[in-house]
């Protein structure tokens, strides 16, 4: 019984490390325009141990990470073709591994919030031109030359769709 206890303890910090560190990437890349490396790194790192610990068999842990590598390689598809920068190419595909077979309601919350986020942010520069900002992040954001911090959307996308992941859906 105290085992089952410790193992969910460490299931749960595992999960609030994920959601930190995607927090973490939204708000770098919202004052920095950088999603770290080292941020989807960990968030790939850390499926397996908290997979293993929910109780997922070995099958869907496989899985998780085959969709992580089929969602990198469309990725580099469109990060070549400039469509989305390499930090939220990265980022998706290491949350992706977390979704695993529900990536594509991960995917579906992502882009819509990722249209949200480009009609504010399109109504804010549009609304700010001419005008001079002096907090550098915000003078980043609003130069229509720079992208969005798109990873602000994978970060709603994840919080939205994270009930389907399959270690918390391990615990229904």
């Amino acid at each position: 019984m105290q085992g089952d206890l410790v193992t969910s303890m460490l299931v749960l910090a595992g999960i609030a490390i994920v959601m930190a560190l995607v927090i973490y990437a939204a708000v770098s890349d919202l004052a920095r325009m950088i999603i770290p490396n080292w941020v989807s790194i960990a968030i790939a790192v850390l499926f397996a141990p908290c997979a293993l610990l929910a109780g997922l068999p070995p099958v869907a842990i496989a899985v998780g990470y085959a969709v992580g590598a089929v969602m990198l390689v469309i990725g580099i598809g469109l990060f070549h073709a400039r469509v989305m920068g390499g930090g939220d190419v990265k980022l998706i595909a290491a949350l992706s591994i977390w979704a695993g077979s529900a990536a594509p309601v991960f995917l579906v919350w992502t882009i819509l919030a990722g249209g949200v986020l480009t009609v504010v942010l399109v109504g804010l520069r549009r609304a700010m031109r001419g005008r001079t900002v002096r907090a550098e992040w915000a003078a980043r954001l609003l130069d229509p030359a720079n992208g969005a911090p798109y990873a602000v959307a994978i970060c709603a996308g994840v919080i939205v769709a994270a009930h389907q992941s399959p270690p918390l859906g391990a615990w229904s």
